[in-house]
Parts: C-alpha cells; structure tokens; sequence
C-alpha cells in the first residue's frame, strides 16, 4: 500500500492519501469485437460466448441470462428451474 500512495503522489502531487479509506481493485475482460459478445461459437453452436460483459454487467445480468437461457433454449437445451435447491442453500422466490 505504502509502494502505491508513493506512486500515486509522484503522479497527484496535492493528493491527500490520508482521506482515502479504502482501496479496491479489479479486472474487466475486454472484447476484440467489443463489449456484450453474447452469441454462439462459429466452429460449435452448442458453444456459448459470453464476454466482454463490463462493470454494467451487474445491472444487466437477469437479462443477459434470460438471453443466454433462449439462446441455450434454441440450441436444443432443455432449461427447466431446479425443482429443488441445490443441498445446503435456500430455494431463492420465485418471481410472480
């Protein structure tokens, strides 16, 4: 930590680290065709890609995985609920 606050000094002289109270850190995949490559594979269709979903993936993940589940849904892929939840988790609610 000591080795970043120099470095980020070096970089914002009128940086006050004392007022920083925490730190994070992450990695974010990039796409080459660009965000949201949501589709199957060209050589293998029962392939999936899903990448270079970013930060607003979060938010966007119920719809990304009804998307994925039609897409897996058209492929032949009998997607069906669990009946029952996995041992030693709650079932989560169901929505109306």
């Amino acid at each position: 930590l000591a080795a970043v606050q120099a470095g980020a000094q070096r970089l914002v002289p009128a940086l006050e680290i004392d007022q920083a109270i925490t730190q994070y850190a992450g990695l974010r995949s990039v796409g080459s065709e660009g965000d949201y490559i949501i589709r199957p594979a060209v050589g293998c269709p029962r392939l999936l890609h899903v990448a270079g979903i970013r930060s607003t993936g979060l938010s966007a993940s119920p719809a990304i995985g009804d998307y994925v589940t039609e897409l897996l849904r058209k492929q032949g892929l009998d997607v069906r609920p669990r009946q029952a939840p996995l041992p030693g988790r709650a079932r989560l609610p169901q929505p109306p």
